[in-house]
């Protein structure tokens, strides 16, 4: 009311004490960046604020009459007492108890930090993590024209291939197979699988352009859990589609010579491979910020996959094209997933499925960091 603000007036008068107030509009902002502060290194913020609720009060000075006003230090009211503590203050210029205050309680804040840098830190940066997980995963599910042609053209390839290749399979160094058909599913597999990874760095620089990318950086959200969520996104879509390409060939004469868990073994090769090359295309998203520049990739990752073993075997190569399948490493993805249908369960097999697009992904992920890195820097 106008008297208690007459009355407020006249208590700084008598006291010296300056007055200050502030509105939660102008909070925003404070509030937004002591969130991203709690969450990146304590954690969860509300256990944050229960441990700086439970803080000491600090008590300001009070004028003579003995009206107190209380609040705490969590919730930024003011406290005022009075008594000798009440008089040092009112003897004491503001800047000074400024300063005091912070240099009694500038470890509290640290200390804090101290102990909910550990596993609470760690809980939230996976749920964050799996949280961009689904929603590229339901992005996926979501819009089945964007994926049904990584599904329909490798299928496509291996039933034209086994048409017109099918006699190819005596010819000298061709390794025994009991069918074309077996021979193609490795190479229907990456390729699929390289396909794909299109559409997540594709839908990675969807964000970018309508500004959802910029919106998630305005939150706690850990940076690096944007990426690598998009990347598990990949993933578990190469897994399916390595298991889904199998499954429907079974039916008609693939056999898989290591069994059961060559199936596993292929299935895991395809989320390793989806995670790999998507790094490529993560990188090119978060470098270009452009869908088409990650579209046009889809040229060249197909003829990094010409220029292999995917289709015929290397003994029957022979000139540049034999030479540069040497040292492709689709080549020797390929033929470890290849070797698991055709050969059995065997270590080298299980090695090329498995090691080549892990290495893959070390080299792509790191170059999604720094692509990554860049854009941050760039802001």
């Amino acid at each position: 009311t106008s008297a208690e603000a007459i009355a407020l007036v006249r208590k700084v008068a008598a006291t010296g004490l300056v007055f200050c107030t502030t509105y939660n509009y102008s909070q925003y902002p404070m509030v937004r960046q002591a969130r991203a502060l709690a969450y990146r290194k304590l954690g969860r913020l509300d256990e944050a604020l229960q441990d700086l609720r439970a803080l000491e009060r600090i008590r300001l000075a009070e004028p003579a009459d003995g009206v107190g006003i209380e609040g705490h230090l969590s919730r930024g009211e003011p406290r005022l007492a009075g008594g000798a503590e009440g008089e040092r203050f009112r003897r004491t210029e503001p800047r000074t108890i400024a300063v005091e205050l912070a240099q009694d309680h500038a470890g509290l804040f640290d200390d804090l930090v101290a102990r909910r840098s550990s596993a609470p830190g760690r809980g939230v940066w996976w749920a964050q993590t799996w949280a961009m997980s689904k929603r590229s995963i339901l992005a996926i599910a979501r819009q089945p024209a964007l994926v049904m042609p990584s599904l329909i053209f490798p299928l496509f390839f291996a039933a034209l291939g086994t048409s017109s290749f099918g006699k190819a399979t005596v010819l000298p160094g061709f390794p025994r197979v009991n069918s074309f058909l077996d021979f193609s599913l490795a190479g229907s597999v990456v390729q699929g699988v390289l396909f794909g990874s299109v559409t997540g760095g594709t839908a990675l620089a969807t964000d970018i352009e309508l500004g959802f990318f910029d919106r998630l950086l305005a939150t706690p959200t850990s940076r690096v859990s944007i990426l690598l969520g998009r990347l598990a996104g990949a993933a578990a879509f190469g897994a399916f589609q390595a298991l889904f390409f199998t499954l429907v060939l079974i039916p008609f004469g693939v056999t898989i010579e290591a069994g059961l868990v060559g199936v596993l073994v292929i299935t895991l090769s395809g989320a390793l491979t989806g995670m790999g090359i998507g790094g490529f295309t993560a990188a090119m998203a978060l470098k270009t910020g452009s869908s088409e520049a990650v579209q046009g990739s889809f040229p060249l990752l197909f003829i990094a996959l010409f220029f292999s073993s995917a289709f015929f075997p290397r003994q029957t190569m022979q000139g540049v094209y034999r030479h540069v399948a040497n040292v492709n490493p689709m080549s020797y993805l390929v033929e470890g997933v290849r070797g698991l249908t055709i050969d059995g369960l065997t270590l080298g097999h299980v090695a090329g499925a498995l090691l080549v697009p892990a290495a893959i992904g070390v080299v792509s992920i790191g170059l999604s960091l720094r692509a990554l890195s860049g854009r941050l820097a760039a802001r």
